[in-house]
């Protein structure tokens, strides 16, 4: 080895031209894989640093406190209006056991009487 650290036998075989059409298509194939390799590697890193959130969170703590507020309101808002149209769309199938009304919480009750009722 040399005061570079790389192998000069290697460093000559890579900087001499190739004697053949095959031993040049050889080396550009073997270029060109380690450039794919090398940059869908920085794809992943970039990637990886993208959907980082905990570091993203720590940089810009008020801005996602506020974004989660914001998604609480109004993800809140729509997963009560949600609830709603289950309780309704359930309201009209029949308990077995179970008096009037038939809603959701009616089914829910019936589950743990069904689970008490065990022995």
């Amino acid at each position: 080895m040399n005061a570079s650290g790389t192998d000069p036998a290697a460093a000559t075989s890579t900087r001499s031209r190739p004697r053949t059409v095959e031993q040049l298509l050889d080396r550009e194939e073997a270029l060109a894989y380690q450039r794919i390799s090398a940059a869908l590697q920085r794809a992943g890193e970039g990637l990886l640093e993208a959907t980082d959130l905990r570091a993203r969170i720590r940089r810009h703590p008020f801005l996602a406190a506020g974004l989660g507020v914001g998604l609480g309101f109004f993800g809140g808002s729509f997963a009560l209006r949600t609830l709603k149209r289950v309780v309704s769309a359930t309201s009209s199938i029949p308990i077995p056991g179970a008096r009037p009304p038939y809603a959701l919480p009616g089914i829910l009750i019936a589950s743990l009487r069904g689970i008490r009722a065990r022995p």
